[in-house]
């Protein structure tokens, strides 16, 4: 088409309301699918051919999550969620639209250094990435005997450079990256000490590269060697277990930490975030997050208290899915000047309780806006 063609001369925002107009108009042929579905995104196919105005518009609203498959070898799987699979020419066309990116890498072939060369090569420039915010890793590990001994054949030195040049190359390729998060595919049993500790070095790097931190598969990357004491100035943890561990890095974290959502199976487990391991109260100054989720709690079980503990003195935000974690207001303690939205879980007695202590009167909270107690 002539580039002197009216039709290339369209305001973006015009050809932004064309193809939303046009796409939408269209959704009941399929049944109502919604926004994202595939059937949807074929709907989109022929502005790719009118010129490079409507291009650009569908490739920025619906290039935005990229998947990456590379086990070894040569051979590189590409796919755009939810592109349609018939239509492939955007997938290096649009890798600088990609906001989220998920790779799944077979990790022998990053101890190895395979990974690292391959990203090197095409169809990767210096910088494919410039505006992901979000890495998401799936590493596979199997055969985990064939694992060890590849890893014992390789100079510990080779090692750590392969795992390193990895990382660095993942962060030259999305340095905007802010969150990350990691899940481990591996063969069921107990994977070899030489496995957990150079997988652990893996994860640790990467976690060090952003600020935003999702663990909600951590129970697959638990057995490794994680060095958490490295993994620090976070802002944002995420997580769909927790144990030991996990408090600590939450707790090691509590200076910067500003969202935080986890799972607790029992309410003590709650003292490993206000209380460090010599019993001194931890406290988390620029907090303003907190959403717990804890499992039944039996009736006749004590739950924790902490008598003068202040640790959220800056929350906005409190969500709890589950019961009530402690036997005192805790939770509520200092943040009554901040506090905007509350969602709550709470049997009767626990209710008196707050009462009694005062945690909410007619003028306590005069910035809460949103109150759901169930």
């Amino acid at each position: 088409m002539s580039t002197l063609s009216p039709i290339q001369l369209l305001p973006r925002h015009v050809v932004q309301l064309i193809v939303k107009y046009i796409a939408s108009s269209n959704l009941p042929l399929f049944g109502g699918v919604p926004e994202g579905d595939a059937k949807h995104m074929e709907l989109l196919l022929p502005f790719l051919q009118v010129c490079h105005n409507f291009r650009s518009v569908v490739y920025s609203s619906y290039c935005k999550n990229l998947e990456l498959e590379f086990y070894g070898g040569d051979r590189l799987l590409t796919s755009w969620r939810p592109w349609p699979c018939r239509y492939r020419e955007s997938d290096h066309a649009a890798y600088h639209l990609a906001r989220e990116v998920l790779v799944k890498v077979d990790s022998l072939a990053v101890f190895n250094g395979q990974a690292h060369g391959f990203l090197l090569r095409a169809p990767f420039n210096d910088c494919p990435f410039p505006l992901a915010r979000s890495l998401r890793f799936s590493f596979s590990l199997w055969q985990l005997d064939y694992a060890k001994r590849v890893l014992d054949a390789l100079d510990p030195a080779e090692l750590r450079a392969n795992i390193s040049a990895f990382v660095d190359r993942v962060k030259q390729m999305a340095p905007k990256v802010n969150e990350i998060r990691l899940e481990l595919v591996m063969q069921l049993g107990h994977p070899p000490d030489i496995v957990k500790k150079y997988f652990g070095s893996l994860v640790t790097q990467l976690y060090q590269l952003a600020s935003r931190v999702d663990l909600s598969y951590y129970h697959s990357l638990a057995p490794m060697e994680l060095q958490l004491h490295e993994i620090r100035d976070l802002v944002h943890i995420s997580s769909r277990n927790y144990d030991e561990k996990l408090g600590y890095l939450v707790r090691l974290n509590a200076s910067t930490l500003q969202y935080l959502t986890t799972t607790f199976n029992r309410g003590e487990d709650f003292a490993g975030v206000i209380r460090d391991e010599s019993g001194d109260y931890v406290q988390y100054p620029h907090l303003h997050t907190l959403k717990l989720i804890t499992c039944v709690i039996p009736v006749d079980m004590r739950l924790p208290i902490f008598p003068g503990a202040v640790p959220f003195p800056t929350l906005r935000h409190i969500a709890l899915d589950g019961e009530y974690p402690l036997g005192d207001e805790t939770i509520f303690r200092g943040n009554a000047a901040t506090l905007e939205f509350l969602s709550l879980m709470i049997p009767p007695e626990k209710l008196v309780l707050l009462r009694e202590r005062r945690v909410f009167t007619p003028t306590s909270h005069p910035k809460l806006r949103y109150v759901r107690i169930l």
